[in-house]
């Protein structure tokens, strides 16, 4: 059994964008939310691999809920519930660089 914490558990919102242009309207071509965090990401991948793992974190509000809602539709990870502060909510957009 493997035992992770993750201190600072996000959920990460990523969008595509497939013709960016600055200063324009742009246009997602596909959006993405996940669970993240360093304990989390790992405890998860050792669960797909077959290995025990416990993900140890906080959840509270909307985003801790989701963010354990997400991370069990993907793999089944226990957990305890606890009064914690809001997560955090990360945005990354994607976009082909060309110069």
């Amino acid at each position: 059994m493997i035992y992770t914490v993750t201190f600072n558990p996000s959920l990460d919102y990523i969008v595509s964008v497939e013709d960016f242009r600055l200063g324009r309207t742009n246009r997602t071509s596909s959006e993405l939310l996940l669970p993240g965090g360093k304990g989390l990401n790992v405890s998860m991948v050792l669960r797909n691999l077959g290995i025990e793992s416990v993900a140890l974190g906080f959840a509270a509000g909307f985003l801790g809920e989701e963010i354990l809602r997400r991370a069990g539709e993907m793999t089944p990870l226990p957990y305890q519930k606890k009064k914690a502060v809001p997560w955090v909510l990360l945005c990354a957009i994607l976009f082909p660089f060309r110069l």
